[in-house]
């Protein structure tokens, strides 16, 4: 399996919250990611293929770490997209309310 590569600084967004929440470490998690949710990745561990986010910094405790996530959970923002789709947006003309009415 490909894993994506991130960078420290960089924007990404969660596509899989699927989390299991009974997992080694989750007693740790104050936060977990959330479906369509945009991110900062904070630290990269390598080895594990995960990250840590800095918009969740979860506990560690004598046994454990900080819980990090694997990077398959994730991808990049790309800001070109919602340029497009911003400008898709503003460019649609709303009907108004005339319109809106007469096609009922």
């Amino acid at each position: 399996m490909d894993y994506p590569v991130f960078k420290i600084g960089e924007k990404i967004i969660c596509i899989n919250d699927k989390f299991d929440k009974t997992a080694y470490g989750s007693h740790l998690m104050v936060a977990w990611p959330k479906l369509y949710e945009i991110y900062t990745v904070r630290e990269i561990h390598e080895l594990q293929n995960s990250i840590f986010l800095n918009e969740i910094v979860n506990n560690s405790d004598d046994e454990c770490n900080e819980p990090s996530f694997f990077n398959i959970r994730f991808r990049k923002v790309v800001i070109d997209d919602y340029k497009e789709l911003h400008k898709e947006a503003t460019l649609k003309k709303e009907p108004s309310y005339q319109e809106a009415m007469s096609s009922i």
